[in-house]
């Protein structure tokens, strides 16, 4: 007569299969959740630069994006309250970086401290590129942005040229 029911070895061998398929999916899904986190970020930061933009074009008077110190100048840090704003009015104030470990760095104009969109909606004869970057482990993740004197923006994927010589944040 032959039994049906399962030996308790054979129980911990499917067990222990289950822990190791589960571990390996929670790391796949950790990692994705983190890039995830960071298109967010560069996403939102693209909707406010085409907030500013659109706001200058619309109010014909410039707008500027960055981070208001105290005093309220701005302080060329990127990874605090970010403040779209005119010389009359605050339009917007965002929080990009909820992740203790990313971090926004902008960097190719001559004063990279903020970005100022014109009522034409040029960003002010300058360019530049955001870079969104966080590591985890060995997962290094980064997004970027980009602007051009005409006011394009363009976002940056992981695979793109510009991070080729990136091997940290």
């Amino acid at each position: 007569m032959t039994s049906k029911a399962f030996t308790l070895i054979e129980l911990m061998i499917a067990s222990a299969i289950m822990v190791i398929m589960l571990t390996c999916a929670s790391f796949y899904f950790s990692n994705q959740q983190q890039a995830a986190r960071a298109d967010a970020a560069i996403n939102h930061l693209q909707q406010l630069l085409l907030t500013a933009k659109l706001q200058s074009i619309k109010t014909n008077m410039p707008v500027t994006v960055c981070e208001l110190t105290s005093s309220g100048g701005c302080s060329g840090d990127w990874e605090g309250m970010i403040s779209v704003f005119n010389d009359s009015q605050t339009i917007q104030k965002v929080q990009l970086l909820t992740d203790k470990k990313a971090m926004l760095s902008f960097s190719g104009f001559p004063t990279s401290k903020y970005v100022k969109m014109t009522p034409l909606g040029l960003s002010g004869q300058q360019n530049g590129t955001f870079v969104y970057c966080v590591s985890y482990g060995a997962e290094l993740i980064l997004r970027g942005l980009t602007i051009s004197r005409t006011g394009r923006i363009r976002l940056l994927a992981q695979n793109d040229p510009y991070f080729n010589d990136k091997q940290s944040c």
